[in-house]
């Protein structure tokens, strides 16, 4: 298979592109993506509200929600829904794939260094 980079130096097989070695070799800090499969409730949904700025990051975390219960925060950016990038794509289209897909989904998410409001 050909996975498709994800930028942040992984690809989405969780391979560490060149880019990221050269990056920890130089001591830099460097968060790796973590994959968390999310299985929505008949009520509440996902638990979670994505931010309207289509870069992925989430604004809030329904507390005991499916979300909170998978230990996503509102520190985490989503950059895949079921090994598909997420990146350039509208905050509806990310919607689109969150609800399109049956039954439980695979996040692919990495911690930012800070919260951008």
């Amino acid at each position: 298979s050909n996975p498709r980079a994800l930028g942040h130096g992984t690809l989405l097989d969780g391979r560490v592109t060149p880019g990221a070695a050269a990056t920890a070799a130089r001591g830099e800090r460097h968060l790796l993506p973590r994959e968390v499969v999310l299985t929505p409730d008949p009520n509440s949904g996902f638990g979670m509200t994505l931010r309207d700025d289509a870069l992925g990051f989430l604004r809030e975390i329904t507390p005991g929600g499916a979300a909170d219960q998978a230990q996503i925060t509102t520190l985490d950016q989503l950059l895949a829904v079921n090994d598909v990038s997420v990146e350039g794509l509208t905050h509806e289209g990310v919607l689109e794939m969150l609800f399109a897909a049956p039954g439980p989904v695979r996040l692919l998410l990495i911690k930012a260094l800070h919260r951008t409001n």
